[in-house]
């Protein structure tokens, strides 16, 4: 068995995907480590460029599939997978150099469940790199919810690694269908890691592309996706767990909620009556003091309070 697959989803990323291959083939083990890679179904370049960029390489699986979306595309790659551990690399990001050393040495030396790191942010236009976030938790072995409960990173699955085991034997996959698939995969996959083991560095280089105004790229799904994120959570917070696990649960859901309505108070007009009355239908059935388990102080549960009582006051004030 090796120690670590890597997967790969492209999806019509030929600017970037040569450079994401070349930064894994330049540190490549093929003893311990193999790349899956899943064109999703790329209607540019990218086929051939990934085709140039293997060729002659080992320890490699191309799969090429109808285009199906992001989630599909790592499940699909999971599948193929045959290492202890998964790491899911986004095709247009890249690793930094050392970074599968590092990762094969602390697989040897540390077990857990989950690692996590940090991530690095690259602007497309300058590429000036820094830390994306930081964090106030201490390089230490957690528990999954202990680590959630604490504060521990609930976006961007590209920073974990992830023992396989824990994917196959409580049937975890990404969501299908949705945009912030990573949401909502993240908190579940803290309920059944028995243990994340917490860096306090970045492996991983995380490009910010310039999609254009958020206007243009706007999309009312994205939104409605986050409600059902929300929901999801507060089903799962039902789940046999402490008290004080089943509030980071529900709080969880409440800054989907939030952050749904944030991003909707950035778009076009024109969609906010469209997404008031599916935010009717989702929340008010479900519980109306979400609010008081949210976590960020006295100001977020003001918000919050004003967001589940009255939404349209909620996108008045957010655009003043």
């Amino acid at each position: 068995m090796k120690k670590l697959s890597i997967i790969i989803p492209v999806y019509n990323v030929e600017k970037f995907v040569a450079k994401c291959l070349n930064s894994i083939l330049e540190q490549f083990d093929d003893n311990h480590v193999e790349i899956v890679i899943v064109n999703d179904g790329s209607t540019d370049n990218s086929n051939k460029i990934i085709q140039e960029t293997i060729e002659g390489k080992k320890g490699i699986t191309y799969v090429l599939q109808e285009n199906q979306g992001l989630s599909v595309a790592r499940n699909v790659g999971l599948k193929y997978s045959r290492g202890k551990y998964v790491w899911f690399i986004d095709s247009d990001d890249y690793l930094s150099e050392g970074a599968i050393g590092k990762v094969l040495s602390i697989i040897d030396n540390k077990d857990a469940d989950v690692y996590a790191f940090l991530l690095n942010s690259v602007d497309e236009k300058t590429g000036k790199k820094s830390l994306l976030d930081s964090t106030h938790l201490i390089s230490k072995k957690y528990s999954g919810l202990e680590y959630f409960y604490h504060g521990g990173f609930t976006s961007a699955v590209t920073r974990f690694i992830i023992k396989k085991e824990i994917l196959m034997i409580n049937d975890l996959r990404f969501k299908s269908g949705i945009y912030h698939e990573d949401n909502e995969f993240i908190p579940r996959l803290y309920y059944y890691a028995s243990s994340v083991m917490h860096f306090n560095f970045a492996l991983y280089n995380y490009l910010l592309r310039d999609s254009g105004s958020i206007t243009a790229s706007f999309k009312i799904k994205r939104c409605v996706d986050l409600l059902e994120i929300a929901n999801i959570m507060i089903d799962f917070s039902q789940k046999n767990m402490e008290k004080k696990y089943h509030n980071v649960y529900l709080s969880y859901a409440l800054s989907q909620i939030n952050y749904a309505l944030d991003v909707l108070s950035k778009g076009p007009k024109k969609h906010k009556n469209e997404f008031l009355q599916i935010y009717s239908h989702y929340i008010r059935k479900q519980n109306i003091r979400l609010f008081l388990f949210n976590r960020g102080g006295y100001k977020k549960v003001i918000w919050s309070i004003i967001a589940i009582i009255s939404p349209s006051l909620y996108l008045k004030l957010k655009s003043l």
